[in-house]
């Protein structure tokens, strides 16, 4: 400890801390959910991509196309390269630079459906490890909104 800091200071940073981490663990888990459940055009991508590739906060990768974002914390997971996050619909920029997409569900309705969907996603390919094709992806998709707006396939 350094002269002044008290256990209860770092009990505080530590709580902060454990506070923040779990604030982006819900904020990931949206994003990742949103996938299956809202469109994004390739235009909104593209400006995005666009914005991301002109900050000066993004972090280049020999092995991501595009790199990834130095503000938002999210580190150098593939799922965090900003070719990939950039397809979230509900994934934003730490620095505001990315124009949200409209979302017709409020976050807590959002939350309501993240557990079912990622629990079926990953129980549906975790045996196999093979992540689903793309028309599996549509169906997944299909049967969220479906399950969402009360309606049948």
């Amino acid at each position: 400890m350094t002269d002044g800091e008290t256990i209860v200071d770092k009990a505080k940073l530590y709580a902060e801390t454990l506070l923040k981490a779990a604030q982006n663990t819900i904020s990931y888990a949206r994003a990742e959910a949103s996938v299956f459940i809202y469109n994004i055009t390739p235009e909104e991508i593209a400006a995005r991509l666009t914005s991301c590739k002109s900050c000066e906060k993004l972090t280049k990768d020999v092995s991501a196309p595009v790199g990834y974002c130095g503000a938002c914390g999210c580190g150098k997971s593939p799922r965090a390269e900003l070719s990939i996050k950039a397809t979230m619909p509900a994934a934003t920029c730490p620095l505001s630079r990315w124009v949200q997409i409209s979302c017709k569900m409020s976050d807590a309705e959002l939350d309501a459906v993240i557990v079912p969907k990622q629990v079926t996603v990953a129980t549906t390919h975790i045996s196999d490890k093979i992540p689903p094709t793309l028309d599996e992806r549509r169906e997944i998709q299909a049967a969220s909104r479906a399950k969402i707006l009360g309606t049948s396939l």
